[in-house]
C-alpha cells in the first residue's frame, strides 16, 4: 500500500479520481457502489483512502473496514470494523442486542441471536445515519469480507432506496473477480491499469533514500509492469544488493510474492517471530504482538502502529509473505502461543485448531463451545466451521458433533447436499441406537426431497423404531407431521403424539409450534378454530423469550405452504370474529 504525499493528490490517477468524484456526487442522490479492481499492488487502496478523505471533506459520516486474509474466518469481524465508533443506542431492543451479540458488544446467554435480525438491525443503522448526512461504507479488500459481514451488508444495501449511500470497495483481482457483497446496489467498476513512468519514478524516489540514475528508474519501471509495490520494493532491493552496472539488466525475481518474502528474510529471528504473530491474528494489538521486536520491521516500513495500538502491515502481501514463508512448525507454535494470549473464544478455538498436529478432544471440546457461542450470535456460518473442524480433531465417536454440524450448516443454508453427506458419514459409523435415530431425524429434516436412502418418511420411521428417550420420540412425530402434512389425518395423529411425549418446560417453542400446527391442522379438517391452544401457544413463547426484548411479537405461525393459504385465511378470520 503506498499512500501519497500528506496532502498531495495520487500521481498519475487523473481518470480514476474523475471516477470517485462522479461516484461521490451520485451517491449523494441515491445508492450508489464504486468498486476498485486490480492486482496486488497496483495502488487500489492509495485511491480508496483518497475516496475515503474526499467523502470526509464533503462532510459526508465514512464507516471504514479494513479485512485482513485471517479476518475472513471469523464473524462479523468486519462488520465490528464497520460500526466500532458507531453508537447502537436508538436501535429497537431486538435489533440493538441483536446486533450487540454479534459484535461482541454484549455477553451471549441461552438465547440465539437470528442473522436476519442482525441484518435488519444494521439496515436500520445505516438508515438512521444517512438521514443525517450522506453516508460512505468504506471497504478496502472486500474479498476477504467474512461472509457473516458481506450477508448483513448486502442485505441492508438492496434496501436503501432514495437515500443518500455510497460504498466503497477496492477488490483484488487476480484471474476471476470475486464475488463480494457491492453488486447489490448499482455499481460502476473501475479497473487500475499500471502507471505511467512519470508517475512511477516519483513513486520510487519518494521510498528510496539513495538517488537512483534514471536509466535504472526506467529499468525497474519496465520490470515492474507499471505496479508501484514491485516498482518500489525493486528499488528497495537493489538499495540493498547495489545497482546494476550500465547495461546489465536488473537481477530480481519475476514474482512480487518471492521478492516481498526475501525482504522479510532479512530481518532478525525475533522479528520474523513477531511479525509472523501479527500476520497469524485478526487484530494485531500491542497487548499481542512484542512491540520491541517489531521495530527492525517498522523501520523497514513493513508494519506501523496506529492509534490505539493496532498494528498494520502496510500492504497485505507483507502479511501473506510473512506467513507462507514460515515453516509449518513456526506456524503450529504460533498459533498455540496466540491461543493462549487472545480474550475472544471464537478466535482463541481458531487458533488451538490451526496449531494441532492431530486429534485432540480437548481443541475438539474448545471448538463445538465456539460453534455455540457462534451460533448463539447468528454466525451460523462461522458456527458451521468450527462444528467441522471440531469433527476433524474428534479422536473417537463424532455422531454427535456431526449432528450438531449439520444443524448448523442446514441454518446456514449451506448445501444440504454436503450436511447430507456429512450425515450419511455419521450414520455410516455410528452403532449407538439412540444417537443413529437422532442422524436419522436430522437427515430427514434437512434432506428431505433428495433422493437419499434415509431421507424422508422411511428415514423418520426407521428412526422411531430405534428411539426410546420420550423427548426423541416427541421430536420424530413432530417431524413425521410436518412431511405429511397434506395427509391430514395421519398428521394429526403425529402431531397429537408429539404434544404427548414433548414436555413444554423442557422446549417452550418447539411445544407451542406443535399447538400451533395441531391446530391449524384440525382447522382446515372441519373441527373449528382452538383459540385456547393458540393462546397458550403464545404465552409459551412469550415466556421463551429474551427478557430485555420488549419489542411486540407476533404470533409464530408455522405453516407457511401456499397449499394452505386459503386455510390460513379463514383461521385468521375465525380468530377476528371469535374475539370481536
Amino acid at each position: 500500500m503506498f499512500r501519497p504525499v500528506s496532502g498531495a493528490t495520487p500521481l498519475g490517477r487523473d481518470r480514476e479520481l474523475a471516477a470517485v468524484d462522479e461516484f461521490l456526487d451520485q451517491a449523494a442522490v441515491a445508492p450508489r457502489a464504486l468498486a476498485l479492481t486490480g492486482p496486488a499492488g497496483i495502488g487500489k487502496t492509495t485511491i480508496w483512502l483518497e475516496g475515503t478523505r474526499r467523502a470526509r471533506a464533503k462532510g459526508w459520516t465514512v464507516l471504514v473496514a479494513r479485512p485482513a486474509h485471517v479476518e475472513a474466518r471469523l464473524a462479523f469481524a468486519g462488520l465490528a470494523d464497520l460500526l466500532e465508533r458507531v453508537a447502537l443506542e436508538d436501535l429497537p431492543g431486538v435489533q440493538r442486542h441483536a446486533l450487540e451479540l454479534a459484535l461482541l458488544r454484549a455477553e451471549s446467554g441461552p438465547e440465539t441471536s437470528d442473522p436476519r435480525i442482525v441484518a435488519t438491525a444494521l439496515l436500520t443503522l445505516v438508515r438512521q445515519l444517512a438521514r443525517e448526512r450522506p453516508l460512505l461504507l468504506a471497504i478496502d479488500d472486500a474479498q476477504w469480507l467474512d461472509a457473516a459481514s458481506a450477508e448483513a451488508l448486502s442485505f441492508a444495501v438492496r434496501r436503501l432506496e432514495g437515500l443518500p449511500v455510497g460504498v466503497l470497495v477496492s477488490v483484488r483481482v487476480e484471474g476471476a473477480r470475486p464475488s463480494t457483497f457491492e453488486t447489490a446496489l448499482p455499481t460502476h467498476e473501475v479497473s487500475i491499469g499500471p502507471l505511467g513512468v512519470a508517475a512511477l519514478h516519483e513513486i520510487v524516489k519518494q521510498h528510496i533514500s539513495i538517488p537512483v540514475p534514471r536509466p535504472t528508474l526506467v529499468q525497474i519501471v519496465v520490470a515492474s509492469g507499471g505496479n508501484p509495490l514491485y516498482a518500489v520494493e525493486i528499488a528497495r532491493e537493489l538499495v540493498r544488493k547495489g545497482l546494476p552496472a550500465p547495461g546489465m539488466k536488473l537481477p530480481v525475481p519475476s514474482s512480487l510474492m518471492t521478492l516481498v518474502a526475501m525482504r522479510v528474510g532479512l530481518l532478525p529471528r525475533e522479528t520474523k517471530d513477531a511479525l509472523l504473530d501479527a500476520a497469524c491474528l485478526t487484530h494485531p494489538t500491542a497487548e499481542l504482538v512484542d512491540l520491541q521486536a517489531l521495530e527492525a520491521a517498522e523501520e523497514e516500513g513493513i508494519v506501523h502502529l496506529e492509534e490505539g495500538g493496532r498494528i498494520r502491515f502496510d500492504h497485505p502481501l507483507l502479511a501473506a509473505a510473512v506467513y507462507e514463508s514460515a515453516s509449518s512448525a513456526r506456524r503450529l507454535a504460533a498459533h498455540r502461543r496466540l491461543a493462549g494470549k487472545v480474550t475472544d473464544p471464537e478466535e482463541q478455538a481458531v487458533h488451538l485448531a490451526s496449531g494441532a498436529s492431530g486429534p485432540d478432544e480437548e481443541i475438539a471440546k474448545r471448538l463445538e463451545a465456539a460453534a455455540a457461542r457462534a451460533a448463539g450470535r447468528g454466525a451460523t456460518g462461522m458456527a458451521s466451521q468450527l462444528a467441522r473442524r471440531a469433527i476433524e480433531l474428534t479422536p473417537g465417536d463424532r455422531a454427535k458433533r456431526i449432528i450438531a454440524a449439520a444443524n448448523y450448516m442446514s441454518d446456514a443454508a449451506e448445501s444440504t447436499a454436503d450436511a447430507g453427506a456429512l450425515l450419511d458419514a455419521g450414520l455410516a459409523a455410528c452403532a449407538d441406537e439412540e444417537l443413529r435415530a437422532e442422524i436419522l431425524l436430522t437427515l430427514a429434516r434437512i434432506t428431505n426431497g433428495e433422493d437419499r436412502p434415509h431421507a424422508g418418511l422411511t428415514g423418520l420411521e426407521e428412526a422411531l423404531a430405534l428411539a426410546s428417550g420420550r423427548d426423541l420420540r416427541g421430536r420424530i412425530h413432530g417431524e413425521m407431521a410436518w412431511q405429511l402434512i397434506t395427509n391430514i389425518p395421519l398428521a394429526l395423529e403425529h402431531v397429537d403424539e408429539a404434544l404427548a411425549l414433548l414436555r413444554e418446560e423442557d422446549n417452550a417453542t418447539l411445544y407451542s409450534t406443535y399447538l400451533l400446527l395441531r391446530s391449524y391442522l384440525r382447522l382446515i379438517s372441519g373441527h373449528g378454530a382452538d383459540d385456547e391452544a393458540v393462546e397458550h401457544a403464545r404465552r409459551l413463547q412469550m415466556a421463551d423469550r429474551n427478557p430485555r426484548d420488549t419489542s411486540p411479537v407476533p404470533l409464530a405461525w408455522p405453516v407457511m405452504h401456499d397449499d394452505f393459504a386459503e386455510g390460513r385465511r379463514r383461521y385468521e378470520h375465525s380468530l377476528a370474529t371469535s374475539r370481536a
